[in-house]
Order: C-alpha cells, then structure tokens, then sequence
C-alpha cells in the first residue's frame, strides 16, 4: 500500500481524525451563527427604513444664491504635438448659461417631482 493510501485511510477513519470532524463541524456551525448576528454598519436599520421622507426643497418662492451651484463650460486645449494629448481643460463661465438654469429651475423642480425624475438631469440635457 503506498503512504497516500494509508494517509487517506487514517484520516477518514482514525479517532482523531473523526474528532476533528466533530470540532470542525460545532466550529462551523458556530461561526456561521455569529455571522448571521453581525450588522453591517453602512446599510440603514429597520427603523431607518420605515421614516423615509421626501428630500426638503431647495428653494421657497424664490431661488436663494447659497443653493446653486456655479455652471462651467469646459473646453480643451489644443495638442501641440500630433502625439502627445495633454488632457488639460480651460473653464469657460457662461453668464448666459447661468441665467438659463436658473429661469428653469423651478419648472424642472416640479416636473422632475410629477414624473419621478431629477431636476439636474433635465438642466444638464436642455444646457
């Protein structure tokens, strides 16, 4: 008999071996009920869950200036060489963009409200 064969026997049929078994299996068995009883700390509790509330408005009758964000255009440099692209943008501020945004908030607020979608989206795609 070659010494895997002896190996295999002793190990499947050996009293340490089966007491193995028994500890391996009542560890096991313990750690998976541990594990069940840990909480992940980033998911929201039960409680959490059940006072969901809308998110509050960013604006009353009139749009405050500490609620909007500055609308940048970005443009790119050209490459000097035909080779080598630099990835550097220049930010261009546009007045006429800014203006723009701001006299569709409102109606892109309460649209976004009826149908379930966010303001920004609609703003992003109409700039």
């Amino acid at each position: 008999m070659s010494d895997s064969a002896l190996d295999s026997i002793l190990d499947q049929y050996s009293e340490d071996a089966k007491k193995t078994q028994k500890d391996y299996a009542s560890q096991s068995k313990k750690d998976k009920n541990e594990k069940s009883n840990t909480k992940n700390p980033q998911l929201p509790t039960q409680d959490e869950l059940k006072h969901k509330s809308k998110p509050a408005q960013s604006f009353n009758n009139d749009v405050n200036q500490k609620d909007t964000r500055a609308t940048s255009l970005f443009e790119t440099d050209p490459s000097i060489s035909n080779n080598d692209d630099s990835g550097q943008f220049n930010v261009v501020d546009s007045k006429d963009t800014r203006q723009f945004v701001k006299s569709i908030a409102k109606d892109a607020h309460r649209i976004g409200q009826d149908n379930d979608i966010y303001a920004s989206v609609m703003i992003a795609q109409a700039s």
